[in-house]
């Protein structure tokens, strides 16, 4: 004996598959998303802290050099030094720092 609403409790079971597939299609994508994008913000942050890095090495060494040439200008207001040493040294440090 078959049941009098079998053309309905079919189709209400179709209807049931179809929202049920789209729904877990749903979350499994926003649970792929939401793990793909921390790792390329990951990937950024990195970039930028080796920017970042890189920037303050250079900030590091140029201060040391410009430290150094301020030591010497400094040494030039006493009368017991060569000046022409001095200022070749000056000059030298000062092309480093351009190099950079």
């Amino acid at each position: 004996m078959d049941p009098l609403n079998q053309q309905e409790r079919r189709k209400a079971f179709v209807n049931f598959l179809i929202f049920f597939s789209i729904t877990a299609a749903l979350i499994i994508a926003a649970v792929l998303f939401s793990v793909e994008v921390p790792f390329k913000q990951n990937e950024q942050l990195r970039v930028q802290i080796n920017a970042a890095e890189k920037e303050r090495d250079f900030i590091a060494r140029f201060f040391k050099y410009m430290d150094s040439t301020n030591n010497l200008l400094s040494s030039l207001d006493n009368k017991e030094v060569k000046v022409d040493f001095i200022d070749g040294k000056i000059t030298e440090r000062l092309k480093e720092m351009e190099a950079m």
